[in-house]
């Protein structure tokens, strides 16, 4: 008897391993045939299925199974694609049994959809191009949507084409008839400006709401040529239509391509930051003018009521500049709301070009505080001595200043001088348009006097600024009897103007945006120069040494915005400078 063996023990022995016997061996079989001795589900005996593999050992596989065409289906439309298609006897991952597909990139192409006359390819994959097709978004209720770009120097670009287009059914009254195309958008900003293209037609474009109230329309060229809408008064997020029209409907329609732009977004019509403004010199922010061929910025009263409207033109203006329509300007502790409008220039249909004007409320109010007090620059201490008939100059030129008002108080070693009780105080007003005053005789003032002094701004407004809490001192050249002087050192006995730190050193920027300024001089100082920084409250924050230098700078990067105090000490005296963080 021929035995075989048996090894997965499904009945059937590998015919290649057999070995004759009077009586069975262990582990072999008296039938053969099984070509698979390792997998029990492998022999002559079982069904053949489908898994690529020769189930009942005749030397075949799937023999007698039904094979279907399967097609990738790449874009999950649920048709696959004609072009990329297999044979197989059991679901493929990824394949579908029916094919058909003639874009596997697109899901709004494939059998199932309608050919739309608003299209340039084949909607439904029979072949053909707008054979015969579904109006689409020729009906306002079924628009496409379009997206005007970002940026004034790109486009948004979207197609289509008025082949078998119709005329659109009436949603109010002033809606003209005739084969259109309809696209919706959503408004990204306060302007818009759309040209539509085409080789084949005479086109008309219409801007209206998404009521159907027509805002402008563009039929500018006859016959062939491009037409545009520019417009500049869109309410942000609302949705709005464009309208392509076949302006000769004789003429069969043909294909189009829109650019859609946006003029500009809701923060170009805003400020940088909300500052408190203190200063003449300090400037109105609008941010991202970027396109645009002019900036106006009106500013309104609104907290006191009731004051003239203020216009200047930029988009970095500086406060003094603003001007009302009688010359009136800025008025201190004041709270203005500011209108911003940015023109551009844009093309037309034919050639020609218009103006478009964005204008928005910025969302900051401008806070117009009382000016800072007008620095002389030293704490009360007298380096030098001056000339009767000389002259002195306040360390600093307010922008909007028209003349400066004097005070000086006598002083007797470094107390009030009193006469019959009272203080002796010479109070006078510089010229117009300096910042100079003449020490005359015919005022009060004598030989070998002390003073201390202090001078604000008055403003073409008629604003009075603050005299401040600073002092500088005067020394009078001479002597005078019962008068002794108190002499502050070796003073030099020249002539010279009263010394400031605008004269001895340069502060820049101020303000500073990033926390950082320069200090510089212009000689050096026999013992170096030590730099000390107060806050409001009189607290010393910072404190550095200059040595061998004619400059240096300083890092507040880190402080609050606000206002500090800058002590600069030599030698020759200390000097004290204001210095804004914004």
């Amino acid at each position: 008897q021929t035995y075989y063996q048996d090894n997965d023990g499904d009945g059937y022995g590998q015919s290649s391993s057999s070995v004759q016997d009077c009586t069975q061996p262990t582990s072999y079989v008296s039938l053969g045939g099984d070509c698979n001795d390792s997998d029990p589900g492998i022999s002559p005996i079982q069904l053949e299925i489908c898994n690529g593999i020769d189930d009942n050992c005749n030397g075949q596989s799937e023999e007698g199974l039904i094979f279907i065409n399967f097609y990738l289906d790449n874009d999950g439309d649920g048709y696959g694609s004609t072009s990329n298609s297999i044979s197989a006897c059991d679901i493929v991952g990824g394949y579908i049994t029916v094919g058909g597909d003639c874009n596997d990139n697109s899901v709004v192409i494939n059998p199932s959809m309608s050919e739309l006359c608003s299209t340039n390819f084949d909607d439904n994959c029979d072949g053909l191009i707008n054979e015969v097709c579904t109006p689409g978004n020729d009906n306002p209720a079924y628009a496409s949507m379009c997206v005007p770009s970002i940026s004034l120097t790109s486009c948004n670009v979207y197609t289509g084409t008025l082949l078998a287009a119709s005329a659109s059914p009436a949603m109010s009254s002033g809606w003209i008839s005739g084969p259109d195309v309809w696209y919706y958008f959503t408004a990204n900003g306060v302007g818009c400006s759309f040209q539509v293209s085409s080789s084949t037609n005479d086109i008309a474009v219409e801007l209206r709401t998404y009521g159907g109230t027509l805002l402008k329309s563009s039929n500018g060229v006859t016959g062939l040529g491009d037409e545009y809408i520019n417009y500049g008064s869109l309410n942000l997020g609302q949705q709005y239509y464009i309208r392509i029209r076949n302006a000769n409907p004789s003429i069969p329609g043909g294909s189009f391509s829109i650019c859609g732009k946006r003029l500009t977004n809701a923060s170009s019509l805003n400020y940088t930051s909300a500052i408190l403004y203190d200063t003449g010199c300090d400037m109105v922010y609008a941010t991202n003018t970027a396109g645009s061929t002019s900036c106006t910025i009106a500013l309104t009263p609104i907290l006191p009521l009731g004051g003239p409207v203020l216009l200047a033109s930029g988009s970095t203006v500086p406060l003094y500049s603003f001007t009302g329509a009688a010359g009136q300007k800025v008025q201190y502790n004041t709270t203005y709301s500011a209108t911003i409008t940015l023109t551009f220039v844009l093309p037309m249909a034919g050639g020609g070009t218009e103006e478009v004007a964005l204008s928005k409320v910025s969302d900051l109010p401008l806070v117009v505080a009382s000016h800072l007090d007008l620095d002389l620059g030293s704490v009360f201490s007298c380096p030098t001595k001056v000339g009767l008939g000389n002259l002195v100059r306040a360390s600093t030129w307010i922008c909007d200043a028209v003349k400066y008002q004097w005070k000086f108080e006598r002083m007797l070693n470094g107390s009030l001088y009193l006469a019959n009780g009272n203080p002796v105080v010479i109070e006078a007003y510089g010229a117009n348009g300096t910042r100079d005053f003449v020490l005359s005789t015919s005022l009060g003032f004598t030989a070998g006097t002390e003073w201390r002094v202090q001078i604000r701004p008055i403003f073409a407004n008629g604003v009075v600024g603050s005299y401040g809490t600073d002092y500088q001192c005067l020394l009078f050249k001479g002597t005078a009897a019962a008068m002794p002087l108190v002499e502050q050192g070796a003073t030099k006995e020249n002539e010279i103007t009263l010394k400031t730190m605008q004269t001895a050193f340069q502060l820049y920027p101020n303000p500073s945006h990033d926390g950082q300024f320069i200090i510089s001089w212009s000689e050096l100082s026999e013992d170096g120069v030590e730099i000390e920084v107060f806050d409001q409250s009189g607290k010393r924050i910072h404190q550095q040494y200059a040595f061998d230098e004619m400059r240096t700078s300083v890092n507040g990067q880190s402080w609050a915005s606000g206002l500090y105090h800058v002590r600069i000490r030599t030698r020759d005296g200390d000097f004290t400078y204001r210095w804004m963080k914004n």
